[in-house]
């Protein structure tokens, strides 16, 4: 009787290295496994061009690799077990594509609001990011309205719903840019990155030093003590962002939604973090990359040979007791 194979999930640097080396011993490493991959994964090859992007399909397609369908807004996700579509990747990915065609405007203007605290789009203000993220999901709506009509379905209900959903989205754009103007005093030099960390006398490397267990607790406490602007009444979990969220009036945040806030807190204190963040390409990269420590939560293994990134999510997954091994597969190779 053959064993189940533990299932791993793929870093996108991983799948870099495949193409880039075509190494047969990689192969017969993963093969150990079930490889799956998830839209994240679709939605980098996604920003490749058409021919470099089957590429990576291809990969996936020689690696025998399924396809992840996760709770990823589950409070209880890690206790779930996702499911595995073995379908072809190519049929996936023209899927993936095809629903996502009108998603890209939404998650740039997400990503824009993200990027202005790490120096990034200098030459839009919150203002400007905000009312272009009304102006698309407004879009979004009426196209939505506009398709059911053509498929004769019943609009009425559906038409007051995105109302509604319009109104709160201007109401709680108003709630964070009332506080951010209270804060900033030059948006075009805004950096709260930098600010945050010019605040206190802890390097990159003090940090990048803690080691062991309990590292997301060594590092609150580490910064706690090094920064006067923190008082030590702020506990763990506001820390992170993980306790409760005041302006979505949220009593519980989902993990996926903890695992998220955490690299981002991690990678704005300094914790190995992603370089050159104020520009598109990595800042994008970076994105991605907390995605992907959310889609790697559901699987046995998660493999990435990025070790500003393992270490990250290594932190983020003990303290959230995620029970998933974090694994460098070109140290597999060398043992081999």
């Amino acid at each position: 009787m053959n064993a189940v194979k533990k299932s791993a999930y793929l870093d996108q640097n991983v799948l870099v290295y495949i193409v880039d080396h075509a190494d047969t011993e990689f192969f017969q490493v993963l093969d150990k496994y079930t490889v799956v991959y998830s839209d994240e994964t679709l939605c980098e090859i996604r920003r490749y061009d058409e021919v470099d992007g089957l590429k990576y399909i291809q990969v996936l397609e020689n690696l025998d690799a399924k396809y992840m369908v996760a709770g990823l807004f589950r409070k209880d996700f890690p206790q779930l077990k996702p499911n595995f579509v073995d379908k072809p990747p190519i049929e996936i990915y023209r899927n993936y594509c095809y629903l996502n065609k009108d998603k890209n405007e939404v998650s740039e203007n997400l990503a824009e609001f993200s990027h202005k605290f790490y120096g990034g789009k200098r030459d839009k203000s919150f203002k400007d990011i905000f009312s272009k993220g009304e102006s698309n999901l407004s879009d979004i709506f009426d196209n939505l309205l506009n398709d059911m009509k053509d498929l004769s379905m019943g609009t009425e209900y559906f038409s007051s719903v995105f109302e509604i959903l319009k109104e709160e989205n201007i109401k709680v754009n108003s709630k964070i840019l009332k506080n951010l103007n209270g804060s900033i005093e030059n948006e075009s030099e805004y950096d709260a990155v930098n600010d945050f960390r010019s605040s206190f006398s802890l390097s990159s490397n003090e940090l990048n030093n803690i080691t062991g267990n309990n590292v997301a607790f060594k590092i609150w406490k580490t910064v706690i003590e090094k920064n006067n602007k923190i008082t030590d009444s702020i506990s763990i979990e506001q820390f992170f962002g993980i306790d409760v969220d005041s302006v979505y009036g949220l009593d519980e945040i989902s993990i996926s939604e903890k695992i998220i806030r955490m690299y981002n807190m991690l990678n704005f204190i300094g914790y190995y973090p992603d370089q050159k963040l104020h520009l598109d390409g990595k800042f994008i990269s970076s994105t991605s990359d907390s995605t992907h420590a959310v889609m790697g939560a559901h699987a046995d293994v998660l493999f990435t040979i990025d070790k500003r990134f393992a270490r990250k999510i290594e932190a983020i997954y003990e303290y959230l007791n995620i029970k998933v091994e974090v694994i460098n597969p070109l140290k597999i190779l060398k043992a081999v």
